[in-house]
């Protein structure tokens, strides 16, 4: 018998109120290792307040976000990345000035924080970044772009770098916001298959519109509603929820 996969975050009764008001209201899931699992729901359901409480950004008024065993509920976004978790932003955040290489670089640098000014290892330091910076180009495919400046690519590009940046910490969970938003057609396919493919090596949790993707790629979807968790459950069982329909899929469904 196959062993039971492993969970790599859990979400407890996670609450976030903003002067009185409930953003999000007692959420709790689990998310499997090497699994997709997606946050979906229309807009105001709550899931961008959920998403920066999981990454640091915002701290929740109540509840606990484990990750790999340990409560990380307080921690900063920058320790959470030390400890293997890597975010991509719903709004294009790049050095438009620096090439694809330089970006992976400078991040896969500032993955060894402090260490990152100690000069007595600079070369350790730096064949290391430049190592990793290397391993994200060559997957993702960015290779042909290395010299060009990250402002000169494609949108659809652009977004792949965001996804570059989060690999270059070495991470274990990806946290994509809006990976294919703005993107056309081609390029969203090619992030569909991307998404897919990493996560044989990676757990990734997933806010995304398009739910042609959302229904293609995740082991597990959590649909929220007005701050709860309306329903969760695998792509074909909420594709055909009666409240998912009426609350979010309308005629999609």
């Amino acid at each position: 018998m196959s062993a039971e996969p492993r969970t790599a975050l859990a979400v407890e009764g996670l609450t976030k109120h903003f002067d009185g008001f409930a953003a999000v209201k007692h959420v709790s899931f689990t998310v499997r290792e090497h699994s997709v699992h997606s946050l979906i729901g229309p807009n105001g359901a709550g899931k961008t307040t959920l998403f920066n409480c999981l990454t640091g950004g915002l701290k929740p008024s109540a509840g606990r976000v484990i990750f790999a065993g340990r409560d990380i509920t307080h921690l900063p976004p920058h320790r959470r990345a030390r400890i293997g978790m890597g975010r991509s932003f719903q709004v294009t955040s790049l050095f438009q000035n620096l090439t694809v290489f330089e970006s992976l670089r400078i991040a896969a640098q500032a993955q060894t924080g402090l260490a990152a000014l100690d000069f007595v290892r600079p070369k350790e330091l730096l064949g290391r970044a430049i190592a990793d910076a290397e391993l994200v180009l060559d997957r993702l495919g960015l290779g042909p772009y290395r010299d060009t400046k990250a402002g000169e690519l494609s949108h659809g590009r652009q977004r792949l770098l965001e996804v570059g940046l989060a690999l270059a910490v070495r991470p274990s969970l990806l946290l994509l916001d809006e990976p294919t938003a703005g993107m056309g057609v081609e390029d969203i396919g090619a992030m569909k298959e991307l998404i897919a493919t990493l996560a044989r090596n990676y757990t990734i949790v997933l806010i995304e519109h398009n739910m042609r993707v959302v229904l293609d790629i995740s082991d597990m979807i959590t649909v929220m509603h007005l701050g709860e968790v309306l329903v969760e459950g695998r792509p074909d069982a909420v594709r055909r929820d009666d409240r998912v329909k009426a609350a979010y899929l309308g005629s999609e469904g």
